[in-house]
């Protein structure tokens, strides 16, 4: 799921629970619903930030392991390639 549709299901699930709320008893004060669509955007924007830059930060770890792997590889071809005769160096 993406950051714009988790954004926008959260969003319209405020919105839904701001209405399906109902009647307020006489003597309380009802949240505004803007302020309360409001809160809610904002704890949805800043879940999708954590989510965002979890997945950044997995793949980033993903790829320095795969670069590690990488480089190990290399080294032992040019360990190989080293030990070679000029011959076999010019197959490689």
């Amino acid at each position: 799921m993406t950051v714009g549709r988790i954004v926008r299901l959260l969003c319209a699930m405020g919105i839904l629970l701001t209405i399906a709320a109902g009647p307020v008893a006489a003597g309380d004060q009802p949240p505004s619903t803007t302020d309360k669509v409001l809160r809610d955007t904002r704890e949805a924007l800043e879940a999708s930030k954590q989510y965002t830059l979890q997945q950044k930060e997995a793949f980033e770890k993903a790829v320095r392991i795969e670069l590690n792997e990488l480089q190990t590889k290399i080294t032992e071809l040019q360990k190989k390639a080293g030990a070679a005769s000029a011959e076999a160096r010019k197959d490689m």
